[in-house]
């Protein structure tokens, strides 16, 4: 598949998915989820200070499974995180920065999030400056830092 098909099925073919209320502490975590033949897709955004992390798991594993189907999933992931980020950055009093991560030793992982982030920056705007920078234990961390707000 090339990057043009890759970006088209990203953006085109997301599973269907839905807020899960009492299961996170208001107005500091969201839980967002998706059946999947690979299983149950859960995207979690936490607010801790200023910082929005975002994860995703697919039946409680964070890496890889193998098991087929990563394109849509990713594209349900970015179209929770295009969809719900506006929604829940105007429901908290201060973001200065977003932020998630993935597993340097998993390089098409890595690559999709790269080709995701084009989206979060243009849905973020010219305000938000993204970075891509190595993390802990080999992994990498992709951030958009508020720049009208002083980083801390």
């Amino acid at each position: 598949m090339g990057a043009r098909d890759f970006l088209t099925e990203l953006g085109n073919a997301p599973y269907q998915y839905q807020y899960k209320s009492g299961w996170s502490d208001p107005g500091r975590e969201w839980y967002y989820t998706a059946e999947t033949p690979a299983g149950l897709l859960i995207v979690e955004f936490n607010h801790r200070n200023i910082t929005i992390d975002i994860s995703f798991n697919v039946d409680g594993a964070y890496e890889i499974s193998g098991r087929g189907d990563q394109f849509k999933i990713f594209s349900t992931v970015f179209d929770v995180i295009t969809r719900e980020l506006p929604k829940i950055m105007s429901s908290v009093s201060e973001v200065r920065r977003i932020s998630f991560g993935a597993n340097a030793d998993e390089p098409s992982r890595v690559s999709l999030y790269r080709r995701g982030s084009s989206k979060i920056s243009k849905l973020l705007g010219p305000d938000w400056e993204f970075r891509e920078e190595p993390a802990f234990e080999g992994n990498v961390t992709f951030h958009w830092y508020n720049r009208k707000r002083k980083q801390q």
